[in-house]
């Protein structure tokens, strides 16, 4: 479908209801399924309809697809990260769908059809044995295929650029190694999942000597699949540091002497690239255009991960990863303290105070009434507001801690004063000078709502209408 064309369709999907979107992609996947993929554009349309449902407060019941089915092995190795670096055991979503086209064009194609339309009859009749058996058919050939083509590529060779080319990408091209490890693994991978939830919150006894059972197993008959056992785990796992005390008691190393070494620095290389990614999100936030949700997510992730990773990085003694990690915690923290302390200077920006009497600048600090409050800069100090309160938890265990605690304190205390301030000139004034008084005090309820609480916002209000009387 042409761009123009899709672009058309997509705003006029977007429009229509949330129960019609989720009966319309259900009936695009069985049709898919019954014409194996003929007739209407059915991926083009389930792009563009797929984005709605994240937001979708039903349960909506996926439908298999042969292609879906074909992933279930590495499922949980799917990466949807920023992170342009390929690591062993992440498979970025965008590798899919060349790797699958790739099969069916040029590879297996009469075997993949007749697998797809096997597996299709299966899912429509609802024999889940034939679709499962079928499935699994395909993990074997497809691995088998795809782990000789690996094996025949040379980096040096001219097949590499024709391969890459082909796939689109040379992420896509390093992908197919992890692809068909896990194809010729499936059925390991898969009693590991069985036995592991999403998500592993915490693992016991038995857990660890089901790691151990797998992890020999897979030694013996899928040695190159050792590593994705540790990557799925970090997948399901809430605390996906812990994999490394978990590698420890399997018998991992972190010296330079055998494979086992490898893994462990896969496992590390893999979690210190995650704090690298959630440290770049943080560096570049912008109060006034990010989404202040992500990036208080963000920060929260990376303390949690950073933290626990000190602790494990720290029992494994390489230096080197110890280093790289301060690295990053000592940049973040740079990063927040620098954001912190502009917040005072634009949350005042709002509410303008003007000095009078004294001498040498020492009078009394009084609201500012010479002019209204100005939006743009009543919007800033909000944000800022905003932006320290949803600090206020993550910052208590954080490297920035000290600073925001300064921070808030002296904010604290200056909408304090500020709010008293203006309640006196409402009693004090009438007219227009009165009027500006109470748009300020306005500003001054929406930033005691977000620095000081509900409760106090609440008590400048009534306040206010005390004074007004």
């Amino acid at each position: 479908m042409k761009p123009e064309n899709l672009k058309r369709l997509g705003n006029f999907l977007s429009q229509i209801p949330e129960s019609t979107v989720i009966s319309l992609i259900t009936a695009l996947e069985i049709d898919r399924l019954k014409n194996a993929g003929k007739g209407l554009p059915h991926n083009d349309l389930l792009a563009l309809l797929r984005p709605r449902l994240a937001h979708t407060s039903q349960q909506v019941a996926r439908i298999p697809s042969p292609q879906r089915l074909f992933c279930d092995p590495f499922e949980d190795l799917i990466y949807t990260g920023r992170n342009p670096q390929k690591l062993p055991g992440r498979i970025v979503r965008k590798s899919l769908t060349p790797i699958w086209d790739w099969l069916g064009e040029d590879l297996i194609p009469a075997k993949r059809t007749e697998l797809e339309k096997r597996i299709s009859q299966g899912i429509l009749a609802g024999d889940d044995e034939q679709m499962y058996r079928s499935a699994a058919e395909l993990h074997q050939v497809a691995g088998d295929v795809l782990q000789e083509m690996i094996r025949s590529i040379d980096l040096n060779d001219k097949s590499y650029k024709e391969v890459s080319h082909r796939l689109g990408t040379e992420r896509t091209l390093a992908d197919v190694r992890d692809v068909a490890v896990a194809l010729r693994a499936a059925p390991h991978l898969e009693e590991i999942r069985r036995h592991f939830p999403i998500p592993i919150v915490k693992l016991d006894e038995d857990d660890v000597f089901e790691t151990e059972r797998q992890y020999r197993a897979l030694k013996r008959h899928a040695p190159e699949a050792t590593g994705l056992l540790f990557s799925l785990l970090m997948s399901r796992m809430q605390e996906p540091w812990k994999v490394i005390s978990l590698a420890r008691e399997l018998g991992l190393s972190s010296g330079t002497s055998d494979d086992q070494t490898t893994e462990m620095q896969e496992i590390v290389d893999t979690l210190l690239s995650d704090a690298s990614e959630l440290s770049h999100h943080v560096k570049s936030y912008d109060i006034q255009r990010s989404d202040l949700h992500q990036f208080v997510d963000g920060i929260t992730e990376f303390q949690r991960l950073s933290s626990g990773l000190s602790e494990s990085v720290a029992d494994v003694e390489v230096a080197s990863w110890d280093r790289s990690l301060r690295v990053q915690q000592n940049q973040v923290a740079g990063v927040m303290e620098s954001l912190l302390e502009r917040s005072p200077e634009k949350i005042m920006e709002a509410i303008p105070i003007r000095k009078i009497g004294g001498f040498a600048g020492r009078g009394t600090a009084r609201p500012d009434l010479s002019q209204w409050p100005q939006e743009n800069a009543v919007k800033r100090a909000v944000d800022h507001a905003v932006f320290l309160d949803g600090l206020r938890y993550v910052a208590t265990k954080a490297a920035f801690g000290d600073v925001y605690r300064d921070v808030v304190d002296t904010m604290e205390n200056t909408i304090v004063r500020y709010s008293e301030n203006i309640v006196n000139e409402i009693r004090a004034t009438d007219g227009e000078e009165r009027e500006k008084a109470e748009a300020y005090l306005d500003v001054a309820v929406q930033l005691t709502r977000h620095i000081l609480g509900e409760t106090e916002a609440n008590l400048l209000k009534r306040r206010a209408q005390a004074a007004l009387v």
